[in-house]
């Protein structure tokens, strides 16, 4: 008996989808500022879906919040396409790069001066500085983060930042740190008695008032350029000797340390 094969086919329609092309960008930035992240998906009806789950999206950018997620985070996202009879997946995953803020210190030189004297301002921590204050600095350094105040008339407030590139990434990151300059006034000075003539022998008294802000005030006064030993007060008394003119001129010092002089 001779046997006989008989062989059956049918055809299957098998069709392959493609998965979605996702691709997902996290720029650097500073350690305080929110994190951007940005979804390119060529295909229109893609969905996506982010982990960890993002502050706030918008279609494919998503944002964290600011001091929410770490510097090395991964951040994944899911790109996912319905096909109707099937569903494709695809991801893809980033690492976080945040760059610190520079540590920015102010160091101002002298803390307190007097009226009409200068104080330095320095920063340090940073490649740059820019100063906000009224007054402006008369002169500045930004590369070395040196800013002068000349000429000063009352104390006031300022504000430094220091910027800081990294080359790795061209990121820069700032840091505002306040300062102050007190500024002291100088005593203010009156002549109340100031004689012009007298004979040879006698004694003649000299007077000032001081206007002072910081406390009571030392006198030194002087006769002829000489300093006079024990003249720390508002009255000064003198004997007059020989023909020549007598010049008389008076130092006061406020506890702030700030000195006007005056000649009677």
């Amino acid at each position: 008996i001779e046997k006989i094969r008989i062989f059956l086919s049918k055809v299957f329609n098998f069709e392959i989808f493609p998965i979605p092309s996702i691709s997902l960008s996290i720029p650097p930035i500073c350690e305080d500022a929110p994190v951007e992240c940005i979804v390119t998906a060529p295909e229109p009806n893609t969905d996506v879906v982010f982990s960890p789950v993002p502050d706030s999206i918008n279609v494919f950018t998503a944002i964290y919040d600011s001091l929410t997620i770490n510097n090395g985070a991964l951040i994944t996202v899911f790109g996912e396409i319905d096909y109707g009879v099937t569903t494709c997946l695809n991801s893809t995953t980033e690492t976080v790069v945040l760059q610190d803020n520079p540590d920015v210190n102010v160091t101002v030189t002298p803390p307190s001066a007097c009226v009409g004297q200068s104080s330095i301002v320095q920063g340090t921590g940073a490649d740059s500085f820019t100063w906000e204050s009224t007054p402006l600095p008369c002169e500045i350094n930004p590369s070395l983060g040196q800013a002068d105040f000349c000429n000063l008339e009352s104390s006031f407030s300022g504000t430094m930042t220091g910027d800081l590139t990294y080359p790795s990434t061209g990121v820069t990151c700032s840091t505002t740190v306040p300062f102050d300059i007190n500024v002291a006034q100088l005593p203010e000075l009156t002549i109340i008695n100031s004689p012009v003539s007298g004979c040879d022998g006698d004694n003649v008294s000299y007077e000032v008032s001081s206007e002072t802000t910081s406390g009571t005030a030392e006198y030194l006064w002087s006769v002829n350029g000489e300093p006079q030993a024990g003249s720390d007060s508002s009255l000064f008394t003198t004997s007059l000797s020989g023909a020549s003119p007598l010049q008389v001129s008076v130092e006061v010092t406020e506890p702030s340390g700030c000195t006007a002089s005056l000649d009677l």
